[in-house]
């Protein structure tokens, strides 16, 4: 069964390094070995005090941006990576190398099949003098597909890799990513809202960690189809 962590609106305010590191206790996050020098890292909003009546979205009098970073082993940290690549574009190493390079070569494909689209839609004019122009969205095409089987086929290669290695070090695979949000409210924040949180099959791990910063954890409600 998994627990849930409910982080106070308090210790977002209190950080100043926009990173939420949960170091404890001193080992992996999801299957408890000893050693756990890598981070599993989750991008996160939390957002109170929403401005009333606004015309175009929602805006907020408050909106912290942050980090949350679990501790993982480096054969869970490769279960990570082929899971949530993107979330590894900070991280210096051979994952934070590719995961640059996925972002940089989705940005670069997406940009030119948008500029393909805006040439096939005629929204920018071309000269008639020269008949070519007008097929020069297929080019465009062209090279962001070429870019795209680039990006996702690298990927796919490390992917296969880590995967034969995860296989040889007979992995769990039923270990995934903790579940972690940053939640949004009407009301303006106040120090014990709560702010994040982190639902997880690490019972062990969680109760520690719950434990030693003085935050409440809870069996998480289970939910059947």
């Amino acid at each position: 069964m998994s627990v849930k962590i409910t982080i106070p609106a308090r210790v977002l305010m209190q950080n100043t390094t926009g990173k939420l590191e949960l170091s404890y206790p001193l080992r992996c996050s999801r299957c408890n070995a000893p050693r756990a020098e890598h981070r599993e890292t989750h991008i996160l909003t939390y957002e109170a005090g929403l401005i009333p009546k606004r015309q175009f979205g929602k805006r907020f009098r408050s909106r912290i941006k942050f980090e949350v970073r679990l501790p993982l082993c480096e054969t869970c940290a490769k279960a990570d990576f082929i899971e949530a690549p993107e979330s590894y574009e900070s991280e210096a190493g051979r994952a934070g190398k590719l995961a640059r390079w996925r972002s940089r070569g989705m940005n670069l494909g997406a940009a030119f099949a948008a500029a393909a689209f805006i040439l096939l839609m005629k929204i920018i004019p071309l000269p008639e003098s020269l008949p070519w122009l007008q097929y020069l969205w297929l080019m465009l095409i062209g090279v962001g597909l070429v870019i795209f089987g680039l990006t996702f086929g690298l990927l796919e290669l490390e992917n296969q890799r880590l995967r034969k290695e995860l296989a040889q070090a007979q992995y769990d695979v039923t270990l995934h990513r903790a579940d972690v949000f940053g939640k949004a409210q009407v009301e303006d924040a106040q120090s014990n809202d709560p702010a994040v949180t982190i639902q997880m099959e690490n019972e062990s791990w969680a109760q520690e960690c719950a434990a030693k910063n003085g935050w409440p954890i809870e069996h998480a409600e289970e939910t059947t189809d």
